[in-house]
């Protein structure tokens, strides 16, 4: 819901946009809950890339097939990476946001939307009691969204017109500070578990 608001504050109208964010994670974190839960399947056998299916056809049926197709493109694709190092995983994890986001105003605001949320507050895992804590978990996040930003930075600029259809000027504004706060603030996080 934060990140519901947080589009609705940059002017977003779209509401598909807007249902999207609010699902942006669904598929990928409770494909099974969908399928037991909403549809009434026991799934207790089924393969991850069914259980997504299942979960998508759901998504579709309820909110629409743009809906369906901006959760899509947002969910991390379904590999194996249990054999990749953390830099292997990173690289793929960007490869999908680039592709993802490419040419896309609509895929670029829930995305963003949701690194904004993931990413751009990292720093607040370094303050206060327990500092130091959470450094090791703060430095790989932050590692992961740094090359990131730089995605979205460069997508805004190829497709500026696109995603300022679909936005207010302050909105724009917001976008843009976002951007360049987490390429402002990742770096030095990067550096926390050195």
């Amino acid at each position: 819901l934060r990140n519901a608001l947080r589009v609705l504050r940059e002017g977003v109208t779209d509401l598909d946009i807007v249902v999207a964010v609010i699902l942006h994670d669904t598929v990928e974190d409770c494909a099974r809950d969908i399928v037991e839960d909403y549809r009434g399947f026991a799934a207790a056998q089924w393969t991850p890339g069914q259980l997504r299916e299942a979960a998508l056809g759901w998504t579709e049926g309820t909110f629409g097939t743009e809906v369906r197709r901006l959760v899509e493109a947002v969910s991390n694709p379904l590999t194996d990476t249990a054999t990749l190092s953390r830099e292997a995983k990173n690289t793929l994890y960007a490869a999908h946001v680039a592709a993802a986001i490419h040419n896309d105003a609509a895929v670029f605001l829930v995305k963003l939307t949701d690194f904004v949320d993931n990413a751009a507050g990292l720093h607040h895992n370094v303050a206060g009691i327990g500092a130091g804590v959470n450094d090791g978990m703060v430095s790989r996040l932050a590692a992961k969204y740094l090359p990131v930003a730089e995605i979205f930075e460069a997508e805004l600029a190829a497709n500026y017109g696109a995603i300022m259809a679909l936005v207010s000027a302050d909105g724009m504004e917001a976008i843009i500070e976002h951007i360049l706060s987490a390429k402002a603030t990742l770096p030095a996080l990067v550096k926390l578990a050195a």
